[in-house]
């Protein structure tokens, strides 16, 4: 998603919590997706992103930008099945 105007925060979070998964590889995005309570499939770009997620007890799947396009499938089901892309600290939060 790309929106063509500059957008609210509130009016971000909103578009995110009603889309049906966020596939990130930035870790912002990422975020913003678990704090909008929408399914995420986070890319690990950069070293950063794996340990920062899983310290956030995100669940899901977590692929690496060499398997971006073998497991994006299988990751978009998971996360949308209701069976990972989430964390405790999304949880906690609705």
């Amino acid at each position: 998603m790309i929106p063509a105007e500059r957008l609210s925060v509130s009016r971000l979070m909103h578009m995110l919590s009603r889309t049906c998964c966020v596939v990130s590889v930035r870790l912002h995005g990422t975020i913003a997706g678990l704090v909008a309570g929408a399914p995420v499939v986070p890319v690990a770009y950069d070293p950063k992103v794996r340990p920062t997620l899983e310290a956030a007890g995100f669940e899901g799947p977590i692929l690496e930008m060499g398997e971006f396009p073998e497991s994006l499938a299988e990751a978009l089901d998971l996360a949308t099945s209701g069976h990972g892309g989430s964390s405790r600290a999304s949880k906690d939060a609705r």
